[in-house]
């Protein structure tokens, strides 16, 4: 043996420099990930946002009202939103003259519930007449919603509608076929939600202006993903 040599056991673990540049490159691929998530966010963020405002702008409610048109109000499983709805349907009513109120939505028969049937019962605590209030039993959908209030309406030339400001931009969009031949008064509701309702509602509605693209079937099964506790309406 050569004095001042050491020898290494053949088994002994040696770090050998590929492994640790595997590591560096490890954190690397996260540090890049963690980025890319960040914007990401920032950029759905931004477009939640500017969708929001979007809907704000181009759906104001009107300096005036015609008289006796029609109201069609529409049902939501969201609570805070619900009672938005009802209130500014009945102010609707109160600050002008006497009119049909439409109760549309919400149907659940499998739960024997019925949305628009608890929107009527809220409206006439809140001051409108009963023989003013229409429901229906059958619509869960914007799509059925429109037909139910047509026919409620006996398709009226004119129709006020009451939700919040995105369901009536995404209305808006398919007007020909969801109300054809009406001329529509959008009268949204003051919208004051948290920004995590605001995130979810806009990104309803994306899904939603896609489902009424898509043929009915398709449309039908996206709503039982989207809308879980709906399901069993469409059943």
């Amino acid at each position: 043996m050569l004095r001042g040599h050491t020898n290494v056991p053949a088994n002994r673990p040696i770090e050998p420099e590929a492994s640790v540049s595997r590591s560096i490159g490890t954190r690397s691929t996260w540090h890049k990930a963690s980025r890319l998530v960040v914007l990401l966010v920032a950029l759905d963020l931004v477009a939640t946002w500017m969708v929001l405002q979007a809907a704000h702008f181009y759906v104001q409610r009107p300096d005036k009202i015609p008289p006796g048109v029609p109201v069609v109000v529409f049902y939501t499983p969201e609570r805070l939103d619900l009672d938005d709805r009802v209130q500014t349907a009945a102010e609707v009513y109160a600050r002008h003259d006497r009119r049909p109120v439409i109760c549309v939505g919400g149907s659940r028969p499998s739960r024997n519930f019925f949305g628009a049937e608890e929107m009527a019962a809220d409206l006439k605590k809140r001051g409108v007449v009963t023989a003013d209030v229409l429901t229906e039993r059958t619509s869960f959908d914007t799509v059925g919603n429109a037909a139910a209030a047509r026919g409620l309406s006996a398709n009226s030339k004119t129709l006020i509608l009451v939700t919040d400001a995105l369901h009536l931009f995404r209305i808006e969009r398919f007007k020909a076929s969801l109300f054809p031949s009406t001329t529509l008064i959008a009268y949204p509701t003051a919208g004051d939600v948290g920004p995590a309702t605001a995130w979810w509602r806009v990104h309803y509605e994306m899904v939603a202006y896609g489902s009424e693209l898509v043929p009915d079937a398709w449309r039908i099964a996206l709503l039982r993903i989207v809308r879980p506790w709906d399901a069993t309406a469409v059943e």
